[in-house]
């Protein structure tokens, strides 16, 4: 079914005849499909978004490994109608031969090295025989990037990343290589957004000790936490560690807090004890001192209770 705007111009009508495995691509990204859904297209836009569509088509083909794409294109025009015809034939696609993964820095030394240096190719996942995606590509780099970086390695980044593509043999050849960086260690925290409440709350939610090594699960066990404490209604936990001074870096909280008294009120009817009534109240922060004080009062035909 074609694609088409509606306008007080000409009216811009595509048909994509594409394979399966590259049609998805081309109507999310080509801008003759993504303009032929909006109004307003001048007979000149028309005429520009056909002329440039061809060559965007295999730029698109490229990125999903088919490097040798052809495009045949046609433009139908009437008084009110401007109707374009873009066939594709995808061809063959490059395939992946090699993939190498290294790793440079510290973690080298490090006695969870190895084991680490593992975990972070298998989350690599791409493997010899594949068709080459760019975007395959690029979140195969950021996997193993994180799976280091998580943990002690927070400035860990890509020292090298090379896919060399040749378009003749339809081959690629992936290189990334990864450098630790120097091991991260967190220091005191800096908080931000307290109003009612003191740091010292804060501090007693902390699970990281001064000078503990980077853990990005810890942080946000220590998100957590603080979400879970009732007293904040968001908390970010984060660091914003350096390789010139990994050591004791700053725990980042960024705290919004919640309302400290909530008053709830219910209601509801049930065949054995008809109208109920149910009341609560809550108060994170009673004198002001961070304590906790609640009471409900619920009330039915048969039963008073107060707590």
């Amino acid at each position: 079914m074609p694609l088409c705007a509606w306008a007080d111009g000409p009216t811009l009508q595509v048909e994509l005849l594409a394979p399966p495995e590259l049609k998805q691509a081309l109507e999310e990204n080509l801008d003759i499909v993504r303009w032929s859904q909006r109004g307003g297209l001048t007979a000149g836009q028309i005429e520009h978004l056909f002329t440039t569509a061809p060559a965007q088509v295999r730029d698109i083909a490229a990125t999903e490994g088919y490097f040798d794409a052809r495009v045949e294109s046609s433009l139908q025009q009437s008084a009110e109608v401007r109707l374009v015809r873009l066939s594709v034939e995808a061809g063959e696609p490059v395939l992946i031969e090699t993939v190498d993964v290294a790793f440079v820095g510290p973690i080298l030394q490090d006695p969870e090295g190895e084991a680490r240096i593992r975990h972070a190719r298998r989350a690599f996942r791409i493997q010899p025989g594949q068709r080459f995606r760019q975007a395959d590509w690029d979140e195969a780099k950021a996997r193993v990037l994180r799976s280091i970086a998580r943990k002690r390695y927070a400035t860990a980044e890509l020292a090298q990343s090379q896919a060399r593509i040749d378009p003749g043999k339809r081959t690629a050849r992936l290189k990334v290589q990864v450098d630790s960086g120097p091991v991260v260690t967190l220091g005191s925290m800096r908080i931000t957004g307290l109003q009612r409440y003191g740091e010292r709350l804060v501090r007693n939610l902390n699970p990281i000790r001064a000078g503990a090594e980077y853990d990005e699960d810890e942080l946000l066990r220590f998100q957590r936490r603080l979400l879970s404490s009732g007293y904040f209604a968001s908390a970010i936990v984060g660091s914003s560690p350096r390789r010139s001074a990994p050591a004791d870096t700053p725990i980042l909280v960024s705290l919004v807090e919640s309302e400290s008294r909530r008053i709830e009120l219910g209601a509801g009817y049930s065949t054995d004890r008809n109208a109920r009534a149910q009341a609560s109240y809550r108060d994170n922060n009673l004198f002001d001192r961070a304590w906790r004080f609640s009471t409900s009062l619920s009330v039915d035909r048969l039963v008073q209770e107060l707590h």
